[in-house]
């Protein structure tokens, strides 16, 4: 049972990398698109890799992987290639995932312990009047903490949003409010969960890592879109600066199970060029489902197996 899984995740694995590749090529020529449809996009494949079964078309399928042989372990013991990889493929699995989880575990205890909440009126206030704006119904609980450099989310339930021991004024707490707040409403925490899985159960495949690292950039050129959606050049000009303000302030923070409101020099800057480049582009529905159909009809034709 668990190497029919295997094979599936093979076959799955392959014709996802091929539609990455493929769209990692052909995504810079299509810059009169929104980011929106990237982020929907690297979330299909995401599902996809999650999704432990593949239809494939036999009378037309090409096997681009057989396993045969068998492996000597003892005098008396012999175990099958597939078997072997299919053990190996889910000890790396599991040790993926355990070490995602620690570390997570880790951190939040020490957030917990370091963090102290904020009842300061002034901050509370501009932080219900944002999140009344976006219309995000859930209780969102405001704490200072030493231990980090980024705004950020934890926790989907009862999320939790952090702020690093520096002074904001009132319009820089307003975007990163907005910011963070439109992280809750996107649910992109558990979006972000649910790459991790994909990246956990293909951990073997560095086109796989590529494509997660790319959907956490457009996770973030997103919500920035959506928070200044609505905005003049110059509110866009203000949210662009408190970015570049804590350029400096970021420390490559990243934990899966958050959202940060900073990120790396590369992709501050993208974020901020993207702020102003938004009028006139096409959402991408077409390419969306263009692409994901493409990605259906080739697993049809790709065989792994004994």
């Amino acid at each position: 049972m668990l190497t029919s899984v295997f094979f599936d995740i093979l076959e799955i694995n392959i014709a996802v990398s091929v539609v990455v590749l493929l769209a990692a090529f052909l995504m810079p020529k299509l810059k009169k698109y929104r980011v929106g449809w990237r982020k929907w996009f690297w979330l299909m494949l995401g599902i996809r890799l999650l999704i432990p079964y593949n239809f494939t078309w036999d009378s037309y399928a090409v096997r681009l992987i057989s396993f045969s042989g068998e492996w000597q372990i003892k005098e008396a013991v012999k175990v099958s290639t597939a078997v072997l990889l299919c053990l190996v493929w889910f000890s790396g699995l599991v040790i993926c995932l355990r070490h995602r989880y620690l570390c997570y575990r880790k951190f939040l205890k020490e957030i917990v312990e370091n963090s102290r909440e904020s009842f300061e009126e002034r901050e509370l206030t501009i932080l219900r009047e944002v999140l009344k704006e976006i219309g995000v119904g859930k209780e969102v609980t405001l704490y200072h903490c030493p231990l980090i450099a980024s705004p950020m989310v934890i926790e989907v339930l009862q999320p939790m949003l952090l702020l690093p021991e520096e002074e904001y004024s009132d319009e820089q707490l307003r975007m990163i409010f907005r910011h963070e707040g439109m992280h809750i409403d996107n649910f992109d925490i558990v979006y972000k969960s649910i790459m991790l899985l994909a990246e956990a159960v293909h951990w073997f495949n560095p086109v796989v890592h590529k494509m997660v690292n790319w959907s956490y950039r457009d996770v973030e050129i997103f919500c920035d879109e959506c928070v200044v959606e609505d905005m003049d050049k110059k509110e866009r000009g203000n949210y662009g600066r408190t970015i570049l303000d804590a350029v400096e302030k970021q420390k490559g923070l990243d934990i899966v199970f958050s959202t940060c409101f900073y990120g790396s020099q590369g992709l501050m800057k993208q974020r901020v060029e993207n702020l102003f480049n938004m009028e006139g582009k096409k959402n991408g529905v077409v390419l969306l489902c263009v692409f994901c159909g493409f990605l259906l009809i080739l697993g049809m034709f790709i065989k792994c197996g004994i």
